[in-house]
């Protein structure tokens, strides 16, 4: 009855560890551009990785997963010569929407007027 208990106990923690020993999260590229641009990420526990390529004003969609043990992580990406970054959290909601191209391609893909120009 003993070994029982432990048994079951010690399945319950081997579960317990593979269950939630990641964070898969959808990155969602949006090419707000006139180039095909080719798409990469950074991650920590991950490296480089190429993510593929993406045609102008298509969109792009790659599964990150990331270790919880590296959680709140900055995620970088690169398309072309443009680039940014994410911080991938354990709040964080697939999918992440990452809208490439200049303020005013951007500002024209989420169809908001460009803005003024500073004074």
């Amino acid at each position: 009855m003993k070994a029982q208990r432990i048994a079951v106990g010690l399945a319950g923690i081997l579960l317990a560890g593979l269950v939630g020993c990641s964070k898969d999260v959808e990155l969602e590229f949006h090419n707000a551009t006139a180039q095909t641009l080719d798409v990469a990420v950074t991650a920590p526990g991950t490296g480089y990785e190429p993510v593929g390529i993406v045609a102008p004003y298509q969109q792009l969609r790659y599964e990150l997963e990331l270790s919880r043990e590296v959680l709140p992580a900055p995620v970088l990406w690169s398309a072309g010569t443009l680039g940014g970054q994410v911080m991938v959290t354990e709040d964080t909601e697939s999918p992440v929407r990452i809208v490439i191209g200049t303020p005013a391609e951007v500002d024209a893909a989420a169809g908001e007027p460009e803005s003024p120009p500073a004074q």
